[in-house]
């Protein structure tokens, strides 16, 4: 039975040993230590078995140039599965990996680390299956001058049976997404794991989360303490299709404070929906919180310090001529990748055709200028300052007044005019025949 060779150092190659003969040095090749793959395993007949999940590896090896591998797996039931080669060697490149029914049928389009491959995975395939039965992986190198090591699986949904280590991999995919839990409480930290030089990859790891909306409503997922290495991060939310369903952010204009990047969706029925977290660069790594939040008014809770509340979904509610207690707008932290600092909302129940005075007081001189708008429920300004407040000229920094024409709810805003600056406030809303307490 033939043997593969283990990779040694830089290169492929035989130990030695040396005899002499009479005046003569000869070199005899000694076979190098086997690879743990059996050979052969060149046809469907001879495939190596494969346990599905992911202690389920297979180590293989392309060698000679142009050799061909097959594994198989077996599956109980019909599902999805997400066939991967990944710690592909450099030297063997590009792998072809396609996946096949016993009649030798592909059912999965030939992956050879293109776009579809993240991370460490150099090729991937993801099949459907509907029946009970042995399944064949095909596996060879894009060049049929090619050689070097790669490792092998098979992960079933993250619905059927797949686990994940203590950082939450392998999640790179939507059949793979680990659930997140809804809430401020329910954050995570995990890590964009940096690309390895040894391996042949494409593209910088992803990573995929899922959570359960148990009714329609709205939710704010939010990426944030991004470490400034990892720097900007693209947030995409979609359905269970795989429909975009919020914009991307990169850590751009509507990031604040420590959230780098921030999707608001809106879910018209109850289920499950993805998160995923994709680094802006190919070579960037680091770690990042993750969040999901439902709306103000859909069970979101604070902090004693009132946080999150950086955006209308996620304002914290004030009581009509209540003082709030002190808050503060925090510094932005140097170790986070941020673009603009905090914000704060809060909202109100405004009753029509009442005129309601709104304040900034007791602003911190370290706080500087601040800037009071106020909006609706859909985002649009109905009331904003022109420029920052001087907190030398009294107690009171900003001051707006606004009519309303309808029972609504409205929310007020407080943003630092320097994205440097950091600080305490107070803030009040009363009607204009009412004062503040």
């Amino acid at each position: 039975m033939a043997h593969k060779l283990r990779r040694g150092g830089g290169s492929w190659a035989a130990k030695v040993a040396t005899v002499t003969v009479g005046a003569m040095l000869i070199v005899l090749g000694v076979p190098a230590e086997a690879f743990a793959e059996p050979e052969p395993n060149d046809s469907m007949e001879t495939a190596v078995p494969l346990t599905l999940g992911r202690v389920g590896i297979g180590d293989g090896q392309i060698f000679p140039a142009g050799d061909v591998d097959y594994y198989k797996f077996v599956t109980t039931t019909g599902g999805t599965f997400v066939a991967e080669a990944f710690n592909v060697a450099v030297d063997l490149g590009r792998i072809e990996l396609s996946v096949r029914n016993a009649a030798g049928t592909e059912l999965g389009v030939s992956s050879s680390c293109g776009t579809a491959s993240t991370g460490n995975v150099c090729a991937r395939v993801q099949v459907t299956v509907s029946i009970a039965g042995t399944y064949f992986l095909r596996l060879s190198g894009y060049s049929s001058l090619a050689s070097g090591t790669y490792r092998v699986r098979v992960l079933p949904r993250y619905d059927q049976g797949l686990t994940w280590d203590s950082a939450g991999e392998p999640n790179d995919v939507l059949a793979l997404a680990p659930e997140i839990g809804v809430g401020r409480t329910e954050a995570i930290t995990r890590r964009i794991y940096p690309r390895n030089p040894d391996y042949y990859t494409v593209r910088a790891e992803e990573d995929y989360y899922r959570f359960v909306a148990q009714s329609a409503g709205t939710f704010v997922v939010e990426a944030f303490n991004v470490a400034s290495d990892l720097g900007r991060v693209d947030l995409s939310v979609y359905n269970s299709a795989g429909t975009e369903l919020g914009v991307s952010s990169s850590c751009g204009s509507f990031s604040s404070g420590n959230v780098c990047a921030r999707v608001q969706v809106r879910v018209s029925i109850a289920g499950t929906y993805f998160v995923r977290v994709m680094p802006y660069s190919t070579v960037a790594s680091g770690t990042y919180r993750l969040r999901v939040l439902p709306a103000f008014d859909q069970g979101h809770t604070w902090d004693a310090a009132g946080e999150p509340n950086d955006v209308i979904e996620l304002a914290q509610g004030l009581k009509i001529g209540v003082t709030t207690a002190t808050k503060t707008i925090y510094p932005r932290n140097p170790s986070y990748y941020t673009v603009r600092a905090e914000t704060d909302m809060r909202h109100i129940k405004a009753q029509p055709h009442q005129t309601y005075v709104v304040t900034v007081s007791d602003v911190a001189a370290a706080l500087g200028e601040t800037n009071l708008a106020i909006y609706d429920r859909a985002g649009t300004v109905v009331a904003r300052t022109t420029s920052g407040c001087n907190v030398a000229s009294g107690p009171i920094c900003n001051q707006l007044e606004f009519t309303p024409s309808i029972r609504a709810t409205y929310f007020l805003e407080v943003r630092p005019n320097i994205e440097t600056s950091s600080g305490s406030y107070q803030m009040c809303a009363r009607l204009l025949a009412g004062s503040c307490v």
